[in-house]
């Protein structure tokens, strides 16, 4: 089985617990392959799944903004929203090229924490997918329509990601 694995790169949180499913799946199932798509630096993730045995591939790639932070607490509001709104405009081609990687590479399932736009492209390349987190951005995004209603559109994009699961 090959598993396609996203994770964002947004706080190191997603990273730690995508490595420990991924080191319990690696070590319980030896026919398991994985690709992980992340911006994550690779050897955090090599650091934590040693044990992987050359069946773990890492490839550079974002589909979400998170949060666009100022320093290490506050974050930018107005530059988050401008990179989803850019996001959101590339999302139908990002959608089509990662469904055609996906297919390319024969993969059987899909899993993000949190992306949803390989979601989208796991439903677009008819495979199973599955979302792992404690939160979704449409959630962590949702206060901000008060004070910019273009935060409607990336909500309902992620929304409908996110129903791809």
């Amino acid at each position: 089985m090959h598993i396609a694995y996203y994770i964002t790169a947004h706080g190191y949180g997603h990273g730690v617990r995508s490595c420990d499913i991924l080191a319990a799946l690696l070590a319980r199932h030896s026919d398991i392959r994985v690709t992980v798509t992340t911006d994550l630096p690779e050897v955090f993730l090599s650091s934590r799944l040693q044990e992987a045995d050359g069946r773990l591939t890492v490839r550079p790639g974002a589909f979400d903004v998170g949060m666009v932070q100022k320093d290490s607490i506050r974050v930018d509001v107005d530059a988050t929203l401008d990179e989803a709104l850019e996001l959101a405009a590339e999302r139908p081609v990002l959608v089509d090229i990662e469904a055609e990687f996906l297919r390319g590479e024969g993969a059987d399932l899909v899993v993000a924490d949190i992306p949803s736009i390989p979601l989208e492209a796991a439903a677009e390349a008819g495979l199973p997918a599955v979302a792992v987190g404690n939160f979704s951005w449409d959630w962590i995004y949702a206060p901000f329509t008060a004070r910019d209603p273009r935060w409607l559109r990336v909500i309902n994009l992620f929304e409908q990601g996110y129903r791809q699961a």
